[in-house]
């Protein structure tokens, strides 16, 4: 079986990428925040400027987004996709521009409906003001 694509991240996206145990860790492995400016391919190594309060902001030219290992023997050999090393995506530019057409898109439905309302409270006058004025009743004799 081949293996799958890497995940493609677009420019400006915010994730949290899995950064190697060090001393300021014990060795313990952590999550940095981290902002994507280039992924290159075909391996799909992303371009990275992480923020990394235990080793410092830093800039990273191809971080690999994936951990690759090969299990089998011989012609059996293949490759695979041992761990992901973005634990999250933050902030997705192409979802943000979705939402925010979603966002847009009911807006002007809004604007819409508000407009025929009012178009709607109009005609409701007007009839009122068409109807013929009735004299008053009259005052009952005694």
């Amino acid at each position: 079986m081949p293996l799958a694509p890497p995940q493609q991240y677009e420019v400006g996206t915010l994730l949290m990428l899995r950064m190697r145990g060090h001393s300021r860790t014990d060795g313990q492995e952590y999550f940095a925040p981290a902002v994507v400016l280039r992924q290159h391919m075909p391996n799909g190594e992303i371009e990275v400027m992480i923020w990394d309060s235990t080793a410092g902001t830093h800039y990273n030219p191809a971080y690999p987004v994936r951990d690759l290992s090969t299990r089998g023997e011989g012609a059996e050999r293949e490759l695979f996709e041992e761990r992901s090393n973005v634990g999250q995506v933050l902030f997705s530019p192409v979802r943000f521009a979705e939402a925010m057409d979603l966002v847009l898109d009911m807006q002007a439905e809004v604007l819409e409906l508000q407009r025929k309302a009012m178009s709607l409270e109009r005609a409701q006058a007007e009839r009122q003001l068409a109807k013929p004025v009735e004299p008053p009743a009259p005052t009952p004799k005694k």
